[in-house]
């Protein structure tokens, strides 16, 4: 009878498995790190059009809450804004607040961000020319525009009268 060779341990990794299975790992780390990147990204992507948002509608509340005409007793805003048509043209960079107080810290990239508001008078009198000069200022387009380093990211529109604010839209721009 000969003697048995021993079988080789059958519940042992082969050199093979082994680099398989840190193949295996490796690719699902790198999938999960990119999903954790771009999951970072968007979060940050959408803190910036949020803080762009916050930015536009502060701005367009400070607009509307001015009359459209000087009273004689109305507080100053932005030192001698008095009236809607006063902030045609500002350009607020970094942003502040009516009195000149800053609204974000240096830490959060101030900096980076600026507004600027366009008012466009605009005439829907049934007379158009011949009517202006009667309803001269009745109707205004305010347009709020939220730029982030440089480029817009979100534009606010709209409509101011002496009966009150129509929002016409607001649309916020990737990043």
């Amino acid at each position: 009878m000969k003697p048995r060779r021993p079988r080789p341990c059958s519940r042992a990794y082969s050199l093979i498995e082994a680099t398989v299975t840190l193949a295996v790992t490796g690719l699902v780390l790198v999938a999960a790190l990119n999903t954790l990147g771009a999951a970072r990204v968007a979060d940050a992507a959408a803190l910036k059009r949020d803080t762009a948002t916050w930015l536009a509608e502060g701005l367009a509340a400070e607009v509307a809450a001015a009359p459209l005409t000087a009273t004689g007793d109305d507080p100053l805003l932005r030192g001698s804004r008095r009236t809607t048509m006063d902030y045609d043209g500002l350009v607020d960079s970094p942003p502040t607040r009516a009195d000149g107080s800053p609204l974000m810290l240096e830490a959060d990239g101030a900096a980076e961000w600026s507004r600027s508001v366009t008012l466009q008078p605009l005439d829907h009198s049934p007379l158009g020319a011949l009517g202006a000069g009667a309803i001269t200022g009745a109707l205004q387009e305010v347009t709020i525009t939220v730029r982030h380093r440089g480029r817009i990211a979100h534009e606010l529109r709209f409509h101011r009268s002496r009966a009150g604010l129509h929002p016409t839209h607001g649309r916020g721009l990737p990043l």
